[in-house]
């Protein structure tokens, strides 16, 4: 798979690179984003929590649910 993507001219070659993921549901998203935050913790105590503390409230959320609806 690719994609085009449109950079400006002031942007110098070899400056930026991207690295992306596609997900085959909500629940693997979530969950790669929990191990990613359980690995590499950064900023202050404030950024951490808000990050940390709706995500774990989310897998909370879909580990609550029945097996068939985490695929979805």
């Amino acid at each position: 798979m690719s994609f085009n993507v449109d950079l400006p001219s002031t942007i110098e070659i070899g400056s930026v690179s991207f690295n992306g993921k596609i997900f085959s549901s909500s629940y693997a998203n979530l969950m790669e984003a929990v191990s990613v935050l359980i690995q590499d913790p950064y900023g202050c105590f404030e950024q951490t929590a808000s990050t940390t503390f709706p995500m774990t409230m989310g897998l909370t959320y879909l580990m609550s649910l029945p097996e068939e609806d985490q695929n979805e």
